[in-house]
């Protein structure tokens, strides 16, 4: 019987209204807002809404590309000299380092080795856009041309990222309406930013080339993945090349979440 009590005075202070109970103490976390929804629209329809995309740097690194042309070039980096010539390891001293040259060595062991041959190359920069045709209904990108490559500089070494089919992009096909949304966002010198989406494809560790930049390059050949055109005034994104491709990525996504 005594064991019973507990039990039937648990229950019976369920059963007491709530002002006869302790107050519960209030949550500090804030409640989560509402998001008013458009009942004017279908459930397809609300789904297929993207949110507006607002820009975070991803421009590639001189390291990186470095590790992407040994990675296609098949040499092994020299961890330890790459290491030694980090500010990290030059800010510290005596016998500390060692312990810093020891965890540098093996960042960089550990990202060569999860990095992937095809692992994109973020190119950012403004953009001139001139010469629009309304009829044609595209643009020329001034800063394309035959003999555009991007240069980068690690461990004394210059390499040149050349994209070889970026001449089919010269020429942007951008319907009248789109550049009617494009246009209040243009700079004085008529420039948005772009950002350059590339796939290398070859590096030659054979010989180098002395390009217009005055250096000696190592040639990583690539290829456009995608272009994107952002503001520089709200920093939003405008318009991409490769939409077709983001759409239906996102579509897959939609069907596992």
């Amino acid at each position: 019987m005594t064991r019973i009590l507990p039990v039937l005075m648990f229950l019976m202070l369920l059963a007491l209204p709530a002002t006869a109970q302790e107050t519960a103490p209030v949550s500090k976390i804030p409640k989560k807002p509402q998001v008013g929804v458009d009942p004017s629209k279908t459930l397809e329809e609300l789904s297929s809404v993207k949110p507006t995309e607002k820009f975070t740097s991803k421009k590639t690194d001189n390291l990186t590309v470095s590790m992407l042309f040994h990675k296609l070039t098949g040499q092994d980096p020299d961890f330890v000299k790459w290491a030694k010539t980090s500010k990290t390891y030059q800010n510290v001293s005596g016998p500390q380092q060692t312990v810093v040259l020891n965890e540098m060595t093996n960042r960089l062991k550990t990202k060569f080795s999860l990095m992937g041959i095809n692992e994109p190359i973020h190119v950012e920069q403004y953009v001139t856009l001139k010469q629009y045709n309304p009829k044609s209904e595209g643009i020329f990108i001034e800063e394309f041309t035959p003999n555009t490559f991007y240069t980068y500089h690690f461990d004394n070494e210059y390499f040149a990222v050349i994209p070889s089919d970026l001449m089919d992009y010269q020429y942007l096909k951008i319907g009248s309406k789109k550049m009617a949304e494009l246009k209040p966002h243009l700079t004085g010198k008529n420039q948005l930013f772009m950002r350059l989406s590339l796939v290398p494809i070859k590096g030659d560790a054979e010989t180098k080339v002395r390009l217009s930049n005055g250096h000696q390059n190592w040639l990583l050949a690539a290829k456009v993945m995608d272009i994107e055109l952002w503001s520089p005034k709200d920093k939003r994104l405008l318009w991409r090349s490769n939409e077709d491709f983001y759409s239906r990525k996102n579509q897959l996504l939609n069907l596992y979440q």
